[in-house]
């Protein structure tokens, strides 16, 4: 069997923009700061925890709590909630990803895993 994995942002969604400012914006929320760049380039983990972790680090120069990343993540899920809800049809995907997705699962021997920071 092959496997194929697959990221979401920027590979099936175009998501990749407003997910990092959204990221910003929610730490810099969180924190009581200016916002962020929070342009995945910029860290050494590249995952959504990863970056959270390290701006925060940078910032107060203390590890972040358990209870501060998941105000953060909270923050985050209400502004892709509130931007679903203003402007539906930029969560669309990226063009032919599920014609894509579609022709690989009717490959013989052929398994998808889609993966996300």
């Amino acid at each position: 069997m092959n496997l194929v994995m697959l990221d979401i942002d920027g590979t099936l969604t175009q998501s990749y923009e407003y997910d990092q400012e959204i990221f910003g914006l929610a730490i810099a929320e969180v924190l009581g700061c200016p916002p962020i760049d929070a342009d995945l380039n910029g860290y050494v983990n590249k995952t959504s925890t990863g970056v959270t972790q390290e701006a925060i680090r940078r910032i107060t120069g203390k590890i972040p709590s358990a209870r501060r990343l998941e105000e953060v993540k909270c923050n985050v899920l209400e502004r892709l909630e509130k931007m679903f809800q203003e402007s539906p049809e930029i969560f669309g995907e990226v063009p032919g990803a599920a014609r894509f997705l579609d022709r690989l699962r009717s490959l013989d021997g052929a398994g998808i895993a889609i993966a996300t920071g």
